[in-house]
């Protein structure tokens, strides 16, 4: 039985291209070959924006440190 331990993380802005298991090379690790295409598209130049109730939430953790010292 064989589980795949081994994984590539990408965001969206990649897309993939081309997956395969290279030859075997003595390991127990299946040796991989991921080619990626990036394509920002239009979000890759917008601003990260905080969520509804996120700087309401820093603020209140922030008074809560403050207030434990």
């Amino acid at each position: 039985m064989r589980y795949p331990l081994d994984h590539l993380f990408a965001s969206k802005h990649f897309l993939l291209v081309e997956l395969r298991r290279l030859p075997h090379i003595g390991s127990d690790h299946f040796p991989m070959l991921m080619i990626l295409d990036y394509q920002p598209g239009d979000s890759a130049d917008e601003e990260p924006r905080p969520g509804a109730g996120d700087e309401e939430e820093a603020e209140e953790a922030i008074d809560k440190g403050n207030s434990n010292n």
